[in-house]
């Protein structure tokens, strides 16, 4: 075995590592982009903010949000303009993978308020409303 090798070295620790850098949290947070959870999501609908569903208009048909606006990813950049950069931005979408990219596209575009719902309306129907379908 050569101890220098990572396959069949010793695997002794000798450094740690920052987790959030390596698996990429630091750099949504240095991008001004924030989870919430369905339950935080809940407090902040009554605050004004913004709320964004980035699904396509199928998926907005088998259920959404109160309160929301849908503003499919592809047609985002085209909409933004329709958008208060002074209000708190909020945005969802099935399971939170494309919501997370819109987020990064608005804080791109200079919004400094924004979040995404962590888990997306999946995880909202799980944990706070069993009426919104699941699919």
């Amino acid at each position: 075995r050569d101890a220098r090798c990572p396959a069949c070295g010793t695997r002794e620790l000798t450094t740690l590592i920052d987790y959030d850098a390596f698996c990429g949290a630091s750099e949504n947070r240095a991008a001004g982009v924030r989870r919430v959870s369905p339950a935080v999501l809940a407090q902040r609908l009554t605050s004004g903010a913004q709320l964004i569903d980035v699904r396509e208009p199928w998926e907005w048909a088998l259920g959404h949000l109160p309160g929301a606006r849908l503003m499919p990813l592809g047609q985002l950049e085209r909409l933004l303009s329709t958008l208060d950069p002074a209000c708190e931005t909020i945005v969802y979408c099935h399971l939170g993978v494309r919501s997370l990219e819109a987020a990064r596209q608005i804080v791109a575009a200079g919004f400094s308020n924004v979040a995404h719902l962590d888990g997306g309306i999946d995880r909202w129907s799980v944990e706070l409303d069993s009426g919104v379908p699941r699919y």
